[in-house]
């Protein structure tokens, strides 16, 4: 039985070893951002960076410079909307893990009073009840009761606070916007590499 990838063989699609060699690069480290794209999207003449630690560096660097220039009087007024909205998340969130709480007990209670018809059976309910056990650390809402209690910053606080998890933000995304300069580098030049050791004549369809 043919793989996904010498199933372009049996089809004729492919009729080179170089053609299959091209397929297969798709498998290694330089074209793995492909490996969930279908086996008949080409290989592209050059790998681009991700916009995403781009965008996410211009967007910290701006919210920055927006925090820098606003008032006490403006942070206040964030300060008192991301409070509100903190204080209803945790509600919210504690009266979910109350409810799923009271689901699986329900659930793991009808489990264990459930006698298996035969010895074969006892794997089952032990995995089931195992399966029930790992997931109670999701009714645990200590947490959020905790973080109900926490204090209201100043909005002075609020504002350094801010201020710094933005550079934090920006230092990091702009190291990984590095890494992926580096990384497209090193791909294109093994797709490179691999391209000239091959059949010129495939260099345009690959």
């Amino acid at each position: 039985m043919p793989t996904g990838y010498t199933k372009f063989i049996e089809d004729g699609e492919i009729k080179s070893g170089d053609e299959f060699l091209m397929l297969c690069a798709r498998a290694m480290g330089a074209c793995v951002s492909m490996r969930d794209e279908p086996l008949s999207n080409p290989i592209p003449k050059k790998f681009t960076e991700c916009d995403y630690y781009y965008e996410s560096l211009i967007k910290a660097e701006k919210e920055i410079k927006r925090l820098e220039e606003i008032t006490l009087e403006e942070a206040q007024k964030e300060l008192d909307a991301a409070y509100e909205k903190r204080q209803k998340n945790c509600q919210e969130a504690i009266r979910k893990a109350k409810g799923l709480k009271k689901d699986y007990d329900n659930i793991r209670r009808q489990v264990a009073e459930w006698e298996p018809p035969t010895a074969q059976h006892t794997e089952l309910k032990k995995f089931a009840l195992e399966q029930v056990d790992i997931s109670y650390v999701d009714t645990d809402f200590s947490y959020y009761e905790k973080l109900l209690t926490k204090p209201k910053k100043t909005a002075a606080e609020w504002l350094k606070s801010k201020i710094r998890q933005n550079k934090e933000r920006a230092d990091h995304f702009r190291q990984e916007l590095q890494k992926e300069q580096t990384r497209i580098l090193e791909r294109n030049l093994w797709l490179k590499q691999l391209r000239e050791s091959l059949n010129k004549s495939i260099e345009g369809a690959l």
